[in-house]
């Protein structure tokens, strides 16, 4: 290999490592039986240590904040973890749907 090759192996793997690799870990859809309401969205992030730990992902409060009836249509949920250095995890749950009054 090439002292150009090595250094962009190294210049990969380096971006690599801070970038975080990013992986979703869930997802669901439920249904509604119509498209009226408000669109919503909430979001929230939390940090794990060596995958033994987990943040607490609870957005029902913020979703009551913002739709304080109850009733939800159309929710889309995912999370995903984005590992850094192999022993830090982020962890983002995200919660999309339509609040229906």
């Amino acid at each position: 290999m090439s002292t150009g090759g090595v250094r962009a192996a190294c210049l990969a793997g380096l971006v690599g490592m801070l970038a975080g690799c990013i992986s979703p870990y869930a997802c669901s859809v439920s249904d509604g039986a119509s498209w009226s309401g408000r669109a919503f969205e909430v979001n929230h992030e939390g940090v794990g240590f060596l995958m033994l730990t987990a943040p607490e992902m609870d957005v029902t409060g913020a979703v009551r904040s913002r739709c304080p009836t109850g009733h939800v249509s159309h929710a889309v949920t995912q999370g995903t973890v984005r590992n850094w250095f192999g022993f830090i995890q982020v962890y983002d749950v995200t919660l999309r749907g339509l609040c229906v009054d």
